[in-house]
Parts: C-alpha cells; structure tokens; sequence
C-alpha cells in the first residue's frame, strides 16, 4: 500500500502542478465549497455499514444482502438531499456554478453506495495487494482526466467530473474482485439492526466531517465575494496533506481489518496498535516537519505567483500533519474494538470545539489565522484521543503515547531546524530554490537517522523490516 501510494502521490503532485497553471483560485475555491458542502449528505450514502459489515464478519451471510440493498437505497437518498440542496446553497455562497456540481456529485453518490459491500469484502479478505493496485490505477487516470478537462476548459468542472467517472469504472472492478452473488431479496427487518450500529457510525461521520470541512464552508461564509481566500486556504491544504495522505489513509485501510481480527485478545490488539502508531510516527513526523520546511522553496520553483500566499499556511499546517499522521489512527483502534460510542463522543466534542474556534478566528483574520486555529487544536484533541481510547487496556495511557510522539518529534525538530539554517545561507533564485530542497531533505536525513536509531530502537527496526519487503515486493 505503501509503495503504490508513492507513486500515486508523485504523479498526483505532478497533476496538481499542471492543474495550478491550469486553473485560477477561484476555481480551487468553487470547488472547496462544493466538497465540502456535499461532503455531509454523502455521509448517508455509507451510513457506516462498510465498517459493520467488517465488524460483523464472523456472521457474514446474515448481514450483506441487506446491507448492499440498505446501501443503494440510501445512495438514492443522498443524491436526492443534493439535487433538492444545491439551489439554496448555491444562493448562500452566490455562486450559481454549484448547482451543476453539486448535481453531478449527488449522481456520483449513486454509483458509489454499489461499491460499499465489496469494498468491504475486500477489506475482510485483506486483500491489501490488489487494493494498491487499483487505487493505483484510478489515481491515475483521475489525474489524467483532471489535466485533459482543465486543458479543454472546463474550469472547476474538471476537478469534479473525473472523480464520479472513474469512481464507476472502480465499482465495477472491485464487484468482479469481490465475486460475491447478491440476492434479490431485501431483509428489511434486518436492516433496523443495521441502522442501529449504522446511525452511531453516521452521526460520527457528521462530526468528523463538520471539523474536515467547516474551515471551508466558515471562510466561504466570511468571504463570499472573493472566492481566492477560500481557493489558497483549499490548495495549501492539499498541499500540507501529501504525507498524511501517503502514510495515515493507507495505515487506516489495513490497520481497521486487521485489529478487528484481534478483537478477542484486546491486550495483544492493544499491543499490534501501539507498534503501528509508533512506526507511524518514526516516519511521518520527520516526513511532515520536512514538507514545511521545503514549502517557500518548493512552491517558488514548481508554482506561479499567485499562489505565494499559500505558503505559510502550508508550512503551518504542515507542523500539525506531524500530530495528526498519528493521532487519526485512534480512530481504526476504537472501531475495530466495537467502541462507537466513544468515537461519537470524542468527535462530536472536537466538532464544537472546533467550529467555535475557527468562526471566531475567521472574524478576525483570513486563511493563515485559521491554519495557526487549527494546528492549536489538534495539537491537543489528537494526542487526548489516543490516551482516552488506550486507557481501557493499557495501565500507563499517557505513557505510552508519550513515548510514541515525542522522540521522533524532539529529533524532527532539530534535524530540520539544523537544515533550514545551513540552508539559509544559499543564494536565492531558482538554482538556489533547487539547491535549498536538496540540503534541507540531505541534512535532515544524515542527522535525523542515526539520532532516531538510537532514541527509538524499535520502530526503527520495524522500519528496516518495512523497508526490505518493500524491496522484495518491488
């Protein structure tokens, strides 16, 4: 997973170079507001029944015909809730062009609900293998559909578009991989039992999805007249997410099925998390901390003018991606133990909090003020979960997740505060640009590695183990 994400990502960002120069970032904007308006109704669609059926896959054949009718039906309904919505958002925001997008997402919404049940088969079957290659594989063409649409002129339609297209052409892949019939009938009488583990699952979503896009729909709100402020504050977001995205989504896809098949030795489950989490962190803080630090010289060299004032808010999210890269996976740990109700809990209290404090800072102050918001908050609510989560089964919860972020996060801080001084006496321009990248990613390696070998034995040599099978593998 992790290998097919490197290339996913390096092409990725190859697109979204291409797509910068493309587009404007009122484009970005649009389009920020569209996702993340749409992004709560979708919650429908799945209504946590993909988790459930992993969940419950000792009693599989009890649970997945009306679980995949449930799932349709609910899709139906989403798209619906977007068709009806889309005209009353489009006047909140003044901006007609989210009719047709958010119309286009609600029919997306359709075609994905037939992939929620084998997508889970897939997830039970661990079939981690053949998930990297075809995430690989939509990736790929998403990216070159993107490019092809903005060439041709389709504006924020191109940023869309691709993604309901080659969501289909997934579905139907992944039904042929799944090879399970489906029968006809619809169980409905099951399906309360389903609402029941569901409706905890959707209303987490909510909250989950209320702070994932609450900043864009706040500045959206607070700027309606100008679009770009929402556009750079989307974009850098993005940008600030490549090493959570090649790292934290891959771990959370195999991290959830393979806890859940620990589910009756919770001391050993407890165990198998804290050795992914502290892996985890050995290579994503050094990974975030180094994306902040190339971010001036990167975007300098790679993009056009307008979106320099991107820069520090990359940079500033970027530090707090070093938390959440870890911190997100107390989610996968939660569910695969059946905890719903806490992760209900912890995320409709991160919601509020969260909401209240970016519209407060959104009064005030622009994109940069609501990254500085943001990384406040997480700094804090991310590391409180994981010791909450951990406290049923370990004695020392505090302890331990201590000992998971600091390391990495003390040795980070000097390698790459080492780098970006000795990197500072470069000369400017693009040649300078590009000599900037090399020492600062240079540096940083040469100290952070042997210091982290030393400080965290371990994980190191789950690392060195990672790496070889990635090798064999390749």
């Amino acid at each position: 997973m992790l290998a097919q994400t490197i290339i996913t990502k390096v092409t990725g960002f190859a697109g979204q170079i291409v797509m910068a120069r493309l587009l404007v970032p009122e484009d970005f904007g649009i389009v920020s507001l569209a996702l993340a308006a749409s992004s709560f109704p979708a919650i429908l669609r799945d209504a946590g029944l993909q988790a459930i059926i992993v969940q419950r896959q000792r009693h599989l054949k009890r649970w997945i015909d009306a679980a995949f009718w449930m799932s349709l039906g609910l899709g139906f309904l989403t798209a619906a809730v977007m068709c009806g919505a889309s005209p009353l958002v489009a006047r909140y925001y003044r901006e007609p062009r989210l009719v047709g997008l958010l119309n286009l997402i609600g029919v997306g919404a359709i075609v994905g609900s037939l992939g929620t049940i084998p997508a889970a088969l897939l997830q039970i079957r661990l079939k981690f293998r053949f998930q990297a290659a075809l995430a690989l594989g939509t990736a790929l063409l998403t990216t070159l559909l993107n490019i092809l649409m903005a060439w041709r002129g389709w504006g924020a339609y191109s940023l869309v578009a691709p993604m309901v297209l080659v969501n289909g052409v997934r579905v139907m892949v992944i039904w042929i991989a799944a090879h399970h019939p489906i029968r006809c009938k619809l169980y409905l009488r099951r399906w309360r039992f389903l609402v029941g583990g569901g409706g905890t699952i959707l209303l987490t979503q909510l909250f989950f999805m209320a702070v994932y896009n609450g900043d864009y729909l706040i500045l959206g709100a607070r700027y309606p007249n100008e679009k770009e402020v929402v556009g750079q504050f989307y974009f850098a977001y993005n940008l600030s997410l490549q090493a959570q995205v090649l790292l934290t989504f891959n771990m959370a896809g195999i991290l959830f099925p393979a806890l859940a098949r620990l589910a009756g030795d919770p001391q050993r489950q407890t165990q198998a998390y804290l050795r992914a989490a502290r892996l985890l962190a050995v290579i994503g803080v050094p990974a975030c901390f180094l994306q902040g630090a190339v971010a001036t010289p990167g975007m300098h060299l790679l993009f056009q003018s307008k979106w320099d004032p991107a820069i520090p808010i990359v940079q500033v999210l970027s530090v707090v991606m070093a938390i959440r890269v870890v911190g997100l996976t107390y989610f996968n740990y939660a569910q695969a133990q059946g905890r719903f109700r806490l992760q209900l809990l912890t995320n409709a209290i991160a919601c509020v909090g969260f909401l209240i404090a970016v519209t407060l800072t959104a009064q005030h102050g622009r994109g940069l003020a609501v990254a500085v918001t943001e990384a406040i908050f997480f700094a804090i609510t991310d590391p409180l979960w994981m010791i909450i989560a951990l406290r049923k089964h370990t004695r020392n919860a505090f302890g331990e997740v201590m000992k998971t972020f600091l390391p990495p996060i003390a040795v980070a801080t000097v390698a790459v505060g080492i780098a970006m001084a000795a990197a500072s006496r470069l000369p400017p321009g693009r040649l300078g640009d590009v000599l900037r990248i090399v020492v600062i990613c240079a540096v940083t390696t040469l100290i952070y590695a042997p210091l982290i070998r030393m400080i965290a034995r371990e994980p190191w040599r789950e690392m060195v183990v990672l790496g070889k099978r990635m090798l064999r593998w390749g």
